[in-house]
């Protein structure tokens, strides 16, 4: 199951609660979900845009503490706390990496860390030729 924009999603506080009973229901029964945003603080809405609440927050925190791994890329500095809260095997190296990462930058792209339960490892996605021409314009 793929759940992309979350944060459109997540505007509303009942839908973000029964993802979250979706997560651990899923996870109980061996269902892969992918859940994708841009950036953790606007998934968690901690952004002053998304209009996040604490009742959003809880269950953000509530999927990806219940996440198999997570791939985090370049964030802004907002996000970073809520990572290290989360994410407590984080060091806080591998944070300030993270907000060194500069998205637009073609050496920073793709480039981020692997986190799951077992350990924290460094992540450097490249796409292929076909996947280049497919997504050329995305």
């Amino acid at each position: 199951m793929v759940i992309d924009e979350f944060k459109a999603m997540s505007t509303d506080p009942t839908l973000v609660e029964r993802v979250s009973i979706f997560f651990k229901t899923f996870r109980t029964l061996g269902v892969g979900v992918w859940v994708m945003e841009q950036d953790v603080s606007t998934f968690v809405g901690l952004d002053a845009a998304s209009g996040g609440n604490a009742v959003q927050q809880h269950a953000a925190q509530q999927i990806l503490t219940n996440a198999q791994f997570c791939l985090a890329l370049a964030h802004n500095s907002t996000a970073v706390p809520y990572l290290k809260a989360v994410y407590k095997q984080l060091t806080d190296a591998q944070l300030e990496e993270l907000k060194r990462l500069n998205p637009k930058s073609s050496a920073d792209q793709g480039r981020g860390l692997f986190i799951q339960s077992g350990g924290v490892y460094p992540l450097k996605i490249e796409l292929t030729e076909y996947e280049l021409h497919t997504l050329g314009g995305s």
